[in-house]
């Protein structure tokens, strides 16, 4: 009898989360969408020496995982417009999503393209199509209300030019004014209900004598005049992770910026 109890215990248990399953937009249980909701996430590694590219922030592939289990389900369309090395497309393809990214950056398009093709010969759920060239013209083929998360970690305002395509080339002027139209495009190919998910890090520039530019609330500012809400802002903390550096010693005073911020933009149904 107690052995029947246990079973049937099990059984109620699987049903229950598989109707919880059934009843999010994401798939998740609600002990899953609980463990989730922390605000600061330091549990995920950082990204090896190695995976970083001269002008961005690399997101690991652990943090594209929980990212995408949380903001969409399976068969669900990604977008990552700054595709990187590719690592965005790499987690929607092993877990069954239909990813779109683009590069303009002839070399980092084809890393991405061998570390995707690598990715393959284990991930055979999702598919993908990835294009070499201009993110604001590109995006211009994706369907209107299609995509249910756009995930992406951009380049920097490093540059000086206000005619490149290229974001790590522009000044800060034409970066704002780019990303400003890029959002607006973006928003229109987000489905209702669906979501933008940028992953930066502030910086300093002290060559121009700027010690702190927040460069999160510049992003988070141009995501809300595109007509996204502001849902979200978590923390990634790589404090533990990552050595200290000995700044501005011994005139000024300088934290080491450890941190990144996972700004969450979610479009109104």
């Amino acid at each position: 009898m107690v052995k029947q109890d246990i079973y049937v215990n099990e059984e109620d248990e699987v049903q229950k989360k598989k109707n919880q399953r059934g009843s999010t937009f994401n798939g998740l249980t609600a002990n899953e969408w609980t463990i989730n909701s922390k605000s600061v996430w330091s549990d995920i590694k950082a990204p090896k020496k190695t995976d970083f590219y001269d002008n961005g922030e690399i997101i690991p592939l652990d943090l594209c995982d929980k990212i995408i289990s949380i903001y969409s389900k399976e068969e669900d369309v990604i977008l990552d417009p700054f595709m990187g090395l590719g690592n965005v497309i790499v987690s929607g393809i092993k877990s069954n999503r239909y990813c779109f990214g683009f590069e303009i950056n002839k070399k980092y398009y084809e890393k991405a393209e061998r570390n995707i093709s690598s990715s393959l010969n284990l991930l055979v759920n999702g598919s993908y199509e990835i294009q070499n060239g201009d993110a604001l013209e590109l995006i211009d083929n994706v369907k209107d209300d299609s995509v249910q998360l756009v995930l992406t970690s951009p380049s920097y305002p490093f540059g000086v030019s206000f005619e490149e395509k290229d974001f790590s080339l522009m000044n800060e002027f034409a970066y704002e004014k780019n990303m400003e139209d890029l959002l607006f495009k973006i928003h229109k190919k987000v489905s209702p209900g669906g979501y933008c998910v940028f992953v930066v890090k502030d910086y300093r520039d002290i060559k121009n004598e700027r010690p702190y530019v927040d460069f999160h609330s510049q992003i988070s500012s141009i995501g809300k005049k595109a007509g996204f809400l502001l849902q979200d802002i978590t923390i990634f903390d790589l404090n533990d992770q990552r050595g200290l550096i000995l700044l501005g010693y011994p005139s000024r005073f300088y934290s080491n910026i450890n941190h990144c911020y996972i700004i969450i933009f979610r479009k109104e149904k």
